[in-house]
C-alpha cells in the first residue's frame, strides 16, 4: 500500500542527513566546552587505531608495527572471507594520499597472513632470547 506524500512532507522527510536543528539546552553542560573538545579530538585521533577487544574477531598485535619495506607504509590488520572461514591478514592502507595517485600504486607483497607473520616473528623472538 502507498500513501501519497504532498510536496511539503516529502521534503521534511528527504531532508538531508547532514542537515541539523539547533536547539537551545535548558540545563546545565556536563563538562566545560575544553574538556569536550579535547575528548573529542582524542576520539577522532583513535578511531582507526584502537578498538575494544570484545569488537575484535582477531586481535592483530603487529599493527602499525609492521612496515613494508618497498614503499614504507604501516600495515595494518585486516580479513577476508574464504570459502571456509575468515582469514586474518595485514595490508597496506588504502585512502588516498595527499599526491592523490600513491593508493595506487601497488607493492609486490600486498599483503601478508597473520598467523605466518606473527609466528615467524615469534620464532625470531625466541631465537634472539636464547642467544
Amino acid at each position: 500500500m502507498f500513501i501519497p506524500l504532498s510536496q511539503k512532507s516529502f521534503e521534511q522527510f528527504s531532508k538531508s542527513s547532514t542537515e541539523t536543528d539547533v536547539l537551545n539546552a535548558n540545563w546545565p553542560a556536563l563538562v566545560d566546552v575544553e574538556t569536550f573538545n579535547r575528548v573529542q579530538a582524542r576520539l577522532t585521533k583513535n578511531r582507526k587505531r584502537f578498538k575494544p577487544d570484545q569488537w575484535k574477531r582477531y586481535p592483530y598485535p603487529l599493527t602499525e608495527l609492521l612496515i613494508c619495506g618497498e614503499c614504507g607504509k604501516q600495515l595494518g590488520g585486516k580479513s577476508s572471507h574464504g570459502k571456509i572461514r575468515q582469514h586474518a591478514y595485514y595490508g597496506h592502507p588504502r585512502q588516498i594520499n595527499s599526491d592523490g595517485v600513491t593508493h595506487l600504486k601497488r607493492c609486490r607483497l600486498e599483503r601478508v597472513r597473520a598467523e605466518r607473520i606473527e609466528t615467524t616473528r615469534q620464532k625470531t623472538a625466541n631465537r634472539s632470547i636464547q642467544t
